[in-house]
């Protein structure tokens, strides 16, 4: 008899000893059998097979997925195909599954949706959870977009979400993307993060319309030298602003 171990390697396996090379060797591991197995299998070689489960057994699969591979599944998968996946669950499954997830990869699932769906998934979890999971929405988005212009983004240690260090074509700064700011928040973290780094240069992006008072501020900080920007980004129709915006920090 073989050892357990060896025994669920081989349940996850086909017959010439690799992991299911297609969607119906997946299937044909037996549903008592079939979480035990998955376990065995890299998340991203299960996500390689799972749009080709046809819908009505696809629920089958992610049900079975072990809580340590349902995200990572969901996230090595396509946002639309990872979508569909959900889209195929019961009320009861969906739930499940989304309570499940983490806050990045429902943040990822909801720009696919449409507002219904939307809020019925936002719905499943608790309201200080879907404050994080729209905050981390808007801070991929606004990611996105600096990524289009060649901008790589580094979280900084110790710094909350939505603070990076930027760094692309002739410029270093500090970013800060934050949904519900007037500013004043954000320029704490501006103040902490640009010390930390020894860079006296910061992007600061928001969901929220600036505070007069903040503007004001920024004023006078640039003109001591230092440069600062501040913005309201409510969607790609603010995008050229901030690409103009963040132009001013090439050296």
């Amino acid at each position: 008899m073989l050892p357990p171990e060896m025994a669920l390697a081989q349940l996850a396996s086909d017959s010439r000893g690799r992991v299911p090379t297609t969607a119906g060797a997946l299937l044909s591991i037996p549903a008592n059998k079939l979480t035990a197995a998955l376990a065995q299998m890299d998340p991203a070689d299960i996500a390689r097979l799972l749009p080709g489960v046809p819908a009505k057994k696809r629920a089958k699969v992610i049900m079975a997925l072990p809580p340590t591979h349902l995200t990572p599944v969901m996230e090595c998968l396509p946002a639309e195909e990872a979508h569909d996946s959900i889209a195929s669950l019961s009320d009861r499954q969906h739930a499940e599954v989304v309570s499940r997830l983490s806050d990045p990869a429902i943040a990822d699932l909801l720009d696919l949706l449409p507002p219904t769906e939307a809020r019925r998934m936002l719905d499943v979890v608790s309201p200080l959870r879907a404050e994080s999971v729209l905050a981390r929405r808007f801070e991929s988005a606004v990611a996105r977009v600096l990524g289009r212009a060649n901008i790589d983004l580094s979280p900084i240690e110790g710094a909350p979400p939505g603070v990076w260090l930027a760094s692309g074509p002739r410029m270093r700064l500090v970013v800060v993307a934050s949904q519900v700011d007037d500013g004043r928040v954000m320029l704490r973290h501006v103040e902490l993060a640009t010390q930390q780094v020894g860079i006296p240069a910061a992007l600061c992006v928001s969901g929220e319309r600036i505070a007069d008072d903040v503007h004001r501020y920024v004023e006078q900080v640039r003109r001591s030298g230092y440069r600062l920007e501040i913005m309201t980004w409510s969607g790609s129709r603010d995008d050229t602003d901030l690409l103009r915006r963040l132009a001013v920090f090439l050296s």
